[in-house]
């Protein structure tokens, strides 16, 4: 039996344990979170199922509360309500959009 395997198979979990553990410091969480941000408003053709989910979750979200704003704007007769709301409305569908966004095809790339 050849012990020599097991603490680099040790060492091997213990650093996929440090690096799961790398969010709870603020620079990392802060670093990670500008690429959340960056899919969000740019969206990414190769996202996976979850983040494209997610997207969806978030864009609907952001047209809800747009349209509860107009909702607000048209009982209150405010310009400003208003005008919060068309921003909330279109950051919305820019987020959901960027859910379906997809890479261009081969053919296309061809021509």
């Amino acid at each position: 039996m050849n012990h020599n395997s097991e603490p680099s198979k040790t060492n091997e979990v213990i650093e996929e344990f440090k690096a799961r553990q790398r969010n709870v410091q603020w620079h990392d969480a802060f670093s990670n979170g500008r690429g959340v941000d960056e899919y969000l408003w740019k969206g990414d053709p190769k996202a996976p199922l979850v983040q494209r989910l997610g997207a969806i979750v978030f864009g609907i979200f952001f047209i809800i509360t747009g349209l509860m704003w107009m909702y607000i704007s048209r009982e209150k007769n405010e310009f400003f309500f208003g005008l919060i709301s068309i921003l909330w409305v279109v950051l919305g569908i820019k987020i959901f959009a960027n859910a379906f966004r997809r890479g261009k095809s081969k053919s296309s790339e061809t021509k």
